[in-house]
């Protein structure tokens, strides 16, 4: 009613969660704006209260060695980045692997920055994925912040030069409907005239049920029962591709 009745030439009406959005907004620098808003300021507040968040993290490296304290904030990195991205757990997030080629962007690296930000206490830079490329420096980078020492990142192994080869093709590869995996069965399907429709596959998780009723004015309802449909697409390998399964979810394959 506020906002009908206002002379304000734009007005939007949302639901902020103030304690998730506030800390994230002011990590790199502190917002005038939100000082104006009252559930902001308590927010803040409430975030760098008492013993608060990262509390139990700081005491569980104050009673360990340094390696022991490194292996638990790498840990905290791959569990949190897993998250983030998908995975199932860690074990898809190697130590030394660059954020971008796992499939970060600045989206989902603000998420990771959030995420860490509330286990460990710490305010993150929003460029804190980018800054500290990979896991393990990352997790360097935190111990540094928690326990103010120099924690410098360990690498996963030895970096290897690149020859100076010219560019050579030593494989094609296609996948096409009609289970055309490879461009001899490709040609081999134009040659013989093939057909590469079929019915709806029943690996993709789609409601069959809507999709095939006999109403075809039903919403969600297709006008056809077939089309060309590639095999296994569910296989996809997201991680081949420096995809994490998250994006692939997205942009369904």
């Amino acid at each position: 009613g506020r906002a009908a009745a206002s002379d304000l030439a734009c007005v939007a009406v949302v639901d902020i969660d103030w304690a998730a959005f506030a800390p994230a907004y002011t990590a790199v620098r502190p917002s005038p704006f939100l000082d104006r808003v009252a559930e902001a300021r308590a927010a803040l507040k409430g975030a760098g209260a008492g013993d608060g968040a990262g509390g139990g993290l700081r005491k569980r490296l104050a009673g360990v060695g340094r390696e022991e304290q490194l292996r638990v904030l790498l840990d905290l990195v791959r569990r949190s980045a897993a998250a983030v991205l998908g995975h199932s757990g860690p074990a898809g997030v190697a130590a030394g692997r660059a954020f971008r080629e796992m499939g970060f962007d600045s989206l989902t690296a603000v998420e990771l920055k959030n995420l860490l930000g509330a286990e460990t206490g710490l305010s993150l830079p929003a460029t804190a994925v980018f800054d500290y490329p990979n896991p393990a420096e990352l997790a360097a980078f935190l111990h540094a912040q928690l326990l103010g020492t120099d924690g410098g990142a360990v690498l996963a192994g030895p970096l290897l030069p690149v020859a100076d080869e010219p560019v050579a093709i030593v494989a094609m590869a296609c996948r096409f409907p009609g289970g055309v995996d490879s461009p001899e069965s490709l040609w081999d399907l134009l040659a013989d005239g093939g057909d590469a429709v079929s019915a709806f596959p029943t690996d993709r998780g789609w409601d069959a049920t809507s999709l095939l009723a006999d109403d075809k004015d039903q919403v969600g309802a297709s006008a056809t029962g077939e089309g060309g449909f590639l095999r296994d697409a569910a296989g996809f390998d997201a991680e081949l591709f420096g995809i994490s399964p998250r994006e692939a979810l997205a942009m369904d394959p």
